[in-house]
């Protein structure tokens, strides 16, 4: 019978393709009114003060959750650590998904990863003992920006299979950092972490079944969920702070 998929459709292999879309819009109707676990979490690190009146963009790193994205040791790292190219094509996956929402969502002027990298690498060429922090300041002035975001990609797992069944499900992690330029302050993050599950699985996750029709998705799809949360909380939560001029 050719290939076998070890897991069916989302719902799983128990139900006929009607009988699952009547079940899975009953499932929508019953748990409307419940709160929906989300695969995104932020937070605000930083009091900051004045407005952010424009933004670049560097180019995506494709590391570890152990490697440069712990908060407390940013201030100590150097500038080289973060390269002035995506260095994975998981990375520039993210990173332009990332800045096609961004800039259709923000009103004021962002700086794109091409052009911020090229500012950047000039700057950490003059001298490799430069810290990031120091880097960030001097890519503020040269750009004439307020702030900086970098985005981490820890996982980019494609799904093994197909819509109707998969062997693996696509699974995405990654984070959005967000630093004042003037003393390189992380002010603002973002993480998404989401693996596809089967409704059985995650009962509470009815949105996204729905959403997603029933279907395994790919990682790309995981992503552009996830960026889409992620931008959307940025223009609400830094809503004060986001001024166009």
């Amino acid at each position: 019978m050719g290939e076998q998929i070890k897991r069916g459709l989302v719902i799983g292999d128990f139900f006929p393709s009607a009988a699952t879309s009547i079940l899975y819009l009953l499932l929508a109707f019953s748990l409307a009114s419940c709160h929906m676990p989300s695969s995104v979490s932020t937070s605000s690190l930083q009091e900051t003060e004045g407005f952010l009146r424009k933004i670049a963009v560097l180019p995506f790193q494709s590391t570890s959750p152990e490697g440069f994205a712990r908060i407390s040791e940013v201030g100590t790292k150097p500038a080289s650590i973060i390269k002035s190219y995506s260095d994975a094509p998981s990375a520039a996956i993210v990173e332009e998904l990332f800045w096609e929402q961004l800039s259709t969502s923000l009103k004021i002027p962002l700086v794109s990863p091409s052009k911020s990298a090229s500012a950047y690498a000039e700057i950490t060429s003059s001298s490799f003992k430069i810290t990031f922090p120091e880097a960030l300041r001097r890519l503020g002035e040269k750009l004439e920006v307020d702030a900086v975001i970098v985005g981490f990609v820890y996982r980019y797992r494609e799904r093994i299979g197909y819509s109707y069944g998969v062997d693996k499900p696509a699974s995405v992690f990654f984070e959005i950092q967000l630093y004042r330029c003037r003393d390189g302050t992380l002010i603002w993050r973002a993480v998404f972490d989401k693996t596809q599950k089967s409704l059985m699985e995650d009962m509470l996750d009815i949105k996204s079944f729905v959403k997603e029709k029933g279907k395994w998705v790919t990682a790309k799809d995981l992503t552009k969920e996830g960026i889409r949360e992620i931008v959307m909380r940025m223009q609400g939560e830094l809503k004060g702070l986001l001024r166009e001029d």
